[in-house]
């Protein structure tokens, strides 16, 4: 008994040499738990460290990204400006080309309508001086001998015969030498049928003397009845003729000069253009016709009862 309870004595220390290792051993957990806490906190306080870093290189690339904006935002908000200013500029300049373009079309037109005109008019001249030289070459052999000329006159041809081959001084009476060549004149004058002819009478300024004319008006009118007359008479149609006296008031030179007066002494055959009718022509005619009220019958006037 005494052994086993010496042995029962003894078995307390090693107990307490059992608890030291354990004591130990939790030591070095909490000791190693405090060292990787320590760790993971000294590793995310360097991660946030690195995140709040990068952040801060965000927040700057940010910043830095908003001012290159800002800036770019007042170069743009400029630029366009300048091309809306440009826009309006050329908006301006296109529509003043347009409006340039219009009156150059406008411009075209018209001048494209001139040289239609100047066609028309070059062709109508062409064929006037074909039948102007055809009426002087008819008339060569009185122009060679100095009974008349042929001239244009205010776009018209014009067979000018003087007036001291034809009348005596102050007299309407044609002489044997002035029949003589109004009968070849009418000669020609019978080749060119369906054409109208004016004869005119013209004199000079100076007044008539006493005799049976009381002005040169009259002078020249009835020079220019006798011309026609005779002309008639050669078998040029009445209807195609017209006597036209001008008296002084038309001369072709100066009343100064003896010579200017001679000039104007003169009996001018004009020949009139000939003018197609317009296709409307009849349709105006039956029209105006239409107008015209009827003529009223001349009644006769009752005659009086006689007195008984």
């Amino acid at each position: 008994m005494t052994e086993d309870y010496q042995s029962e004595l003894v078995m307390p220390p090693r107990k307490t040499k059992r608890v030291a290792p354990a004591i130990a051993v939790i030591a070095v957990i909490l000791a190693g738990g405090a060292g990787y806490y320590a760790w993971t906190i000294r590793e995310g306080r360097e991660v946030a460290l690195a995140r709040a870093a990068k952040l801060g290189d965000e927040n700057k690339s940010l910043n830095d990204a908003l001012e290159l904006l800002r800036t770019s935002s007042g170069d743009l908000g400029s630029k366009l400006t300048t091309c809306k200013d440009e826009l309006t500029t050329q908006t301006a300049t296109f529509d003043d080309v347009d409006k340039r373009r219009t009156v150059l079309e406008a411009d075209l037109a018209v001048c494209q309508s001139s040289v239609k005109d100047l066609k028309v008019q070059s062709r109508e001249q062409a064929a006037l001086l074909a039948e102007f030289k055809g009426l002087t070459g008819k008339f060569q052999r009185m122009i060679d001998s100095g009974k008349l000329d042929v001239v244009f006159r205010r776009g018209k041809m014009v067979v000018k015969l003087p007036e001291s081959i034809l009348f005596p001084s102050g007299s309407a009476d044609l002489s044997n030498d002035g029949k003589s060549a109004i009968a070849e004149v009418a000669a020609i004058l019978r080749q060119m049928g369906g054409r109208r002819f004016t004869v005119a009478g013209h004199t000079d300024n100076i007044p008539v003397g006493s005799g049976k004319f009381d002005n040169n008006w009259e002078l020249s009118a009835q020079r220019a009845v006798k011309v026609t007359e005779l002309l008639i008479d050669k078998g040029v149609p009445a209807p195609n003729l017209v006597a036209a006296g001008y008296g002084p008031y038309d001369p072709i030179a100066s009343n100064s000069t003896g010579t200017g007066r001679q000039r104007n002494r003169r009996i001018e055959i004009i020949l009139e253009p000939n003018l197609r009718p317009l296709p409307g022509d009849a349709l105006l005619e039956k029209a105006s016709a239409k107008k015209t009220p009827p003529k009223a019958e001349a009644k006769a006037p009752a005659k009086a009862p006689k007195k008984k």
